[in-house]
């Protein structure tokens, strides 16, 4: 709960300004390469380019309090690997930084990065890590830190623009064809 104090006595904190999510290889990951600078996105057009707004003080006190949290969740993890086992990301997509145990070690080191938002959050992982981290709940604070700070998806955007205007994720379309949407 947040107090109310006169304007006189309240302390700002220093506060993180960092506006990109980067983009981390799974050689980066494993701590082989370590490049400060943020990359600039090949396609400019992908739908995994990011929006940046202008996050206030106490939007950006908040991201760094969550990120600080989802970095709690996760410091107990040893990297055993096994979180990889279930995991439908990593077993599509087969590389490090997209498997559970990298976006921990990524969320250990306060990195935010866009592979948290390719996590399905389905806890295959939480079933099978033998310290019961919850990473789930590391990865959501993280998400959350990353709007906050202004860093969310384009793609995430524009289905909450949708969703908002159309009321499905999708855009245009008539009720008559939710028909095709259902999948089983």
């Amino acid at each position: 709960m947040v107090e109310d104090t006169p304007a006189d006595t309240q302390t700002e904190q220093p506060v993180e300004d960092d506006d990109t999510i980067t983009n981390v290889s799974s050689a980066e990951s494993r701590g082989e390469v370590r490049d400060e600078a943020p990359r600039k996105s090949q396609n400019h057009k992908s739908p995994r380019r990011t929006i940046k707004t202008k996050p206030t003080k106490q939007d950006k006190l908040e991201a760094n309090n969550l990120l600080e949290e989802a970095s709690e969740i996760l410091e107990n993890c040893i990297s055993c690997g096994m979180c990889k086992s279930l995991c439908p990301v990593f077993k599509t997509i087969r590389e490090e930084s997209i498997s559970p145990r990298g976006k921990a070690i990524l969320l250990k080191e306060k990195i935010l990065d866009k592979v948290l938002f390719q996590c399905t959050l389905c806890k295959a992982c939480e079933q099978e890590c033998p310290l019961n981290i919850k990473v789930c709940d590391a990865i959501r604070k993280a998400r959350e830190a990353a709007v906050l700070k202004g860093k969310s998806l384009a793609s995430n955007e524009e289905m909450i623009k949708n969703t908002r205007k159309h009321g499905n994720p999708f855009g245009k379309g008539d009720v008559a064809d939710l028909e095709k949407l259902y999948c089983c």
